[in-house]
């Protein structure tokens, strides 16, 4: 229960924090403070977010970094017994700039570059709230373990996806949790951190899947 309240507060806190910015810092261009130096992955599909953690405890790698989407196919198909879309990897180098390789399943890691070896590190759970996507990774370490908030979203009451002839009522869209003692196997919420749950079999709306407060 505890770890659930210290999660809950963790999301709270970025939520104010980007309402924040969306009033007084988003509107100022900051791109001149940034340089690209190059690459760090390539060759994959269809990806967003490199959430980079700086890990001074692990002393071979201590850049970690979690990302997701598709890595090779739509709502990577590729992979054998993945169901759901949207998926969370993870990746690791020695150098923030540098020598990054991805997590292939089996304790293996890819540095070639090679999608298709790529492998998910969680897969949606199959419930109204999470049998869909899995995304928006957000990681700390506090201590020893990895806590991360992630997106989730699932088909919502009626069981049927978006653009079905039958669906009714939209996507459920929330925050799931989850701790981990590498970064690579993690333990799970059984349920959302943050949901409306007035959204659950709650009508479509004309904007799309999402409706507009549990997105």
């Amino acid at each position: 229960m505890k770890r659930r309240e210290w999660l809950k507060g963790m999301v709270a806190w970025f939520v104010r924090a980007e309402l924040e910015n969306a009033e007084f810092g988003r509107q100022v261009n900051r791109t001149h403070l940034w340089e690209r130096r190059g690459d760090v992955l390539w060759g994959f599909w269809n990806m967003y977010q490199f959430h980079v953690l700086h890990d001074p405890d692990d002393l071979n790698f201590p850049f970690k970094a979690w990302f997701f989407g598709w890595a090779v196919e739509d709502c990577n198909r590729n992979i054998e017994g993945f169901k759901g879309c949207d998926a969370i990897f993870v990746a690791r180098s020695e150098e923030l700039e540098r020598g990054w390789e991805v997590w292939s399943g089996d304790d293996k890691w890819d540095a070639s570059m090679n999608p298709k070896l790529w492998r998910p590190i969680f897969a949606p759970t199959g419930t109204y709230f999470d049998e869909w996507h899995n995304g928006d990774p957000s990681v700390i370490k506090v201590g020893k373990r990895f806590f991360m908030a992630y997106s989730a979203t699932g088909h919502n009451k009626d069981r049927k996806p978006f653009g079905h002839p039958e669906d009714r009522d939209g996507s459920f869209c929330c925050i799931m949790g989850a701790v981990s003692e590498d970064g690579i196997y993690w333990r799970r919420s059984t349920e959302p951190i943050l949901a409306n749950p007035n959204d659950y079999g709650a009508p479509t709306v004309p904007q799309g899947d999402a409706h507009p407060y549990g997105s």
